[in-house]
């Protein structure tokens, strides 16, 4: 699967349990670094922090909750390595124009 691929698949398994969160595709390595960002999150809100599971209000059956966080981890493992494949964003600015002394 193509990183967007992975990302749309992502997106039905938190719609599917009902997580309230989606990740936007990527086009640019701007978009790649706003989706590098979701996963350098840290203390309880990255990507790597995520759990579905029913005690956290998701629906998913208490049974399943160890597939299907393979699954999710699985494709975050996954899109985190082909996001990394992209450059680096940076933002240029134009240096200021030296003004002439009078």
């Amino acid at each position: 699967m193509d990183l967007n691929e992975e990302i749309d698949s992502l997106n039905r398994l938190f719609k599917k349990y009902k997580v309230e969160y989606s990740v936007p595709r990527v086009y640019t390595s701007r978009d790649a670094a706003s989706v590098r960002e979701m996963f350098r999150s840290g203390m309880g809100y990255g990507f790597y922090d995520l759990l579905i599971s029913q005690s956290n209000g998701t629906a998913v059956e208490v049974n399943d909750e160890l597939e299907v966080n393979a699954r999710l981890h699985a494709l975050l493992d996954s899109i985190r390595m082909k996001i990394d494949k992209y450059p680096e964003y940076k933002v240029y600015k134009k240096p200021k124009k030296k003004r002439k002394k009078s």
